[in-house]
């Protein structure tokens, strides 16, 4: 039987039926073309007689010219065999079926031979170790052409193998290849968010308002984003949207720090602050102050986040979270201020002002117009029992609450034991606080110290307290009985003649002074002044350290403490007349020092005006009047900013 397939290679196989043998014959016809070229010159044109077409002789125009139905020499052996099994087999001889198992084998041979050289390329290596130690200029640029090379090499070798099967496996051969990148460029992208992260961290500590971190934020996004358009590769879909979305989410967490910081700087130690004074209006003043803080943060990171294109819901989102530090800062604080020792040790020492003072009055002497102890003791355990009401609860909002009031009627009266309470259980019974709980406060307060805490507190202060209220009555009937209240006109004269004296006895036993003879009214004014008590006489005493601070500030000026003396030079301009002084000199020109003191105080009147306007920008009360106007007009606002602005102009 004789078979007969007609192709561009006609090849025809005869199967001989023979007892012991089979014969194949391979018969080539019509395969001969003749083509008579001239070649150039090899001694004068080695270059041009080199060219030939003998190599890619099935490549469009080869020597055999483009013939797509025929077999790639590489392939004939591979093909050979696979149709002798078939005809072992008995099977139907399906050359298509085999042409496309030989494409597949050889593809897939070519393309692992293309990987494997692309894995040891020399430039691939070099930019792969280079990138490990920090970003490479030109990555993607240089390892996309690096790629494209091998790929090209492998269509030219498998231009004539089936064109399904070639495609397939260049896409698997790409696969592979980026795999192999895939380390690389992830390691580059971290090294630009690395390096933008940390750039941007160092420029927003330098960063004082909304404008410079606006700024910051898009100079830092705009280089990392210059940086991952180098890094791309060209024959991959990959972005670099996960390491983007982590720079951002890490900037944001970085301006949130900084803002968390602010807050915690100023409320931390004014909250402090006022817990300790224990004032009347504590809590009033502390909502205050956490208003008008947390909320100009607020504002000022909504407008700073506004660089990352973020949607409202986020914003406010993270507003929130500000606000929350904000709370929990405040908490901190006073819960610290709750701890029983600091609660035990204000109340006495507030116990001991309150004594103190009256004590220092000459009435405490004068028996004719003296107060009687027991009201000057409770007037101190008053005061003490404050301390311990204030830091009962924390007062979010301004609800009144009656903790005053329950702890006054429970523990004042308790001194001394209420007629009214036969035994002790009914004193248990009608004792409010027998309770782990503040019935008596708003449901936003939290509570610090509870009613059977308070109570434990102050039993335990009325202990401590005792020795003082001895010691001070011992002292009281013994300046009765030497009558020493009448040796001096008031305690101020008294004690302004200890102090000199004391001051005068120190300088003296200074060997320098001594030695020299020098006194000391030649060198300082020696000025003894009393202020007012400030748990009794609050508003005199701010009126007369006010007073007393303007006396510094103004201290070369008239009713300064140095006196009216014009041709001083203030020390913080010093440095500068001095440099002036000196360039002046070295320059050999007339001393004109009336114009270096023009210079000297134009350049100082100029800081000194811009500390003022920072400090009006930042003041508390306008602060609390620019947030009102934004809900509707308010009240004498003319007459309330005049008289800020006053504040800052005045000498």
């Amino acid at each position: 039987m004789k078979t007969r397939m007609y192709s561009s290679r006609v090849v025809v196989m005869k199967r001989l039926f023979k007892p012991c043998k089979k014969a194949l014959l391979f018969v080539l016809r019509d395969h001969s073309k003749v083509e008579i070229t001239a070649l150039p010159h090899y001694k004068f044109q080695e270059e041009r007689f080199k060219e030939q077409r003998f190599v890619h002789s099935i490549y469009p125009g080869g020597l055999v010219g483009d013939r797509q139905e025929v077999e790639p020499a590489s392939g004939f052996p591979l093909r050979a065999e696979e149709i002798w099994k078939i005809i072992k087999d008995n099977r139907d001889l399906d050359l298509p079926a085999v042409k496309g198992m030989v494409a597949t084998v050889r593809c897939e041979e070519i393309a692992g031979e293309k990987l494997k050289c692309f894995t040891t390329d020399e430039g691939w290596l070099k930019m792969k170790e280079a990138v490990q130690a920090g970003p490479v200029s030109g990555f993607g640029r240089a390892v996309s052409s690096i790629l494209e090379t091998y790929l090209s090499e492998y269509d030219r070798e498998v231009v004539y193998f089936d064109q399904e099967v070639r495609n397939e496996k260049q896409r698997q051969l790409l696969s592979n290849a980026l795999m192999v990148v895939r380390d690389s460029y992830d390691t580059m992208l971290m090294h630009l968010y690395s390096n933008t992260l940390k750039s941007f961290k160092t420029r927003l500590e330098q960063s004082q308002n909304v404008a410079a971190i606006h700024l910051c934020s898009q100079s830092c996004m705009s280089m990392f984003d210059q940086g991952c358009e180098d890094a791309a590769i060209q024959q991959s879909e990959w972005n670099a949207s996960k390491f983007r979305e982590k720079l951002i989410c890490d900037m944001l967490s970085e301006m949130m720090a900084k803002y968390e910081k602010r807050i915690t700087s100023v409320l931390a130690k004014r909250v402090e602050s006022l817990l300790e004074a224990g004032e009347r209006d504590t809590w009033a003043s502390i909502r205050n102050l956490f208003e008008c803080n947390a909320e100009a943060a607020v504002s000022e990171f909504s407008d700073a986040a506004v660089s990352f294109n973020l949607n409202s819901s986020e914003i406010d989102t993270k507003s929130q979270h500000l606000r929350e530090h904000a709370r929990n800062v405040l908490k901190m604080k006073a819960r610290e201020a709750a701890d029983a020792e600091r609660v035990m040790k204000r109340m006495m020492d507030r116990f001991s002002q309150v004594l103190s003072h009256d004590e220092n009055s000459i009435s405490w002497y004068n028996w004719t117009t003296e107060r009687k102890l027991d009201e000057v003791e409770r007037d101190a355990l008053s005061e003490s029992l404050r301390i311990l009401s204030i830091i009962a609860a924390i007062r979010f909002d301004e609800m009144p609450d009656q903790i005053e009031n329950v702890l006054y009627s429970s523990l004042m009266d308790r001194t001394v034991p209420d007629p009214s309470l036969q035994n002790k259980f009914m004193r248990a019974k009608l004792d409010p606080l027998a309770s782990d709980t503040w019935k008596e406060v708003s449901p936003e307060a939290i509570t610090l110290l509870k009613p059977e805490d308070c109570k434990s507190l102050w039993m335990n202060f009325i202990e401590k307290r005792k020795p003082m209220v001895t010691g001070a009555r011992s002292r009281q009937d013994g300046h009765r009985k030497t009558g020493s209240y009448a040796a001096a006109a008031t305690p101020l004269a008294r004690l302004e003649n200890i102090l000199r004296r004391d001051i005068d006895q120190i300088w003296a036993a200074a060997a320098k002074t001594k030695a020299l003879g020098w006194n000391l009214g030649d060198y300082f004014n020696v000025e003894i002044i009393a202020l007012p008590n400030y748990v009794h006489e609050k508003e005199r005493f701010n009126e007369q350290v006010a007073l007393l601070r303007q006396r510094f500030i103004d201290s070369i000026s008239p009713g300064g403490l140095v006196g009216d003396r014009k041709d001083v030079q203030p020390a913080s301009g010093f440095s500068l007349r001095a440099e002036q002084i000196w360039k002046t000199i070295k320059e050999n020109k007339d001393l004109d020092l009336p114009a270096l003191e023009v210079m000297v105080a134009t350049f100082r009147c100029e800081q000194i005006a811009k500390e003022k306007l920072s400090r009006l920008k930042l003041d508390e009360t306008w602060l609390a009047m620019r947030k009102a106007l934004k809900s509707g007009p308010v009240s004498e606002f003319g007459k309330k900013l005049s008289s800020i602005l006053e504040n800052y102009l005045s000498p």
